[in-house]
């Protein structure tokens, strides 16, 4: 997968814009204060490119990205009742908590 990393540095996190500029673009965050969790946000794959795998490649290239910053666990948040929820679910995540119409999930790597 071939992508750019654009890193943004801000007094309480890091983060990590990354895209192909053509089909996707997602982000990770890394707080200061827990520094072996990942926050991964803002998935999105381009209309014409999705059902071609790229959504699992993403989730595998954030687990990659996330290891080499020595985190140990990925989080994210999404809407309760999608099936992008599932579709995480079905990689591994599992709910952590929830808040009103969002769930935390997460995924040890």
């Amino acid at each position: 997968m071939n992508y750019t990393i654009k890193q943004k540095s801000y007094s309480n996190r890091e983060v990590y814009y990354i895209t192909d500029d053509e089909r996707f673009k997602f982000a990770l965050y890394k707080y200061h204060k827990d520094k072996h969790i990942i926050f991964l946000s803002s998935v999105f794959v381009e209309e014409a490119y999705r059902n071609k795998g790229i959504g699992n490649e993403i989730l595998n290239e954030a687990e990659i990205i996330a290891k080499q910053h020595n985190a140990n666990l990925i989080m994210l948040q999404c809407k309760r009742q999608s099936w992008v929820r599932d579709w995480y679910i079905r990689h591994g995540y599992v709910f952590h908590s929830k808040n009103k119409e969002y769930d935390w999930l997460k995924k040890s790597i």
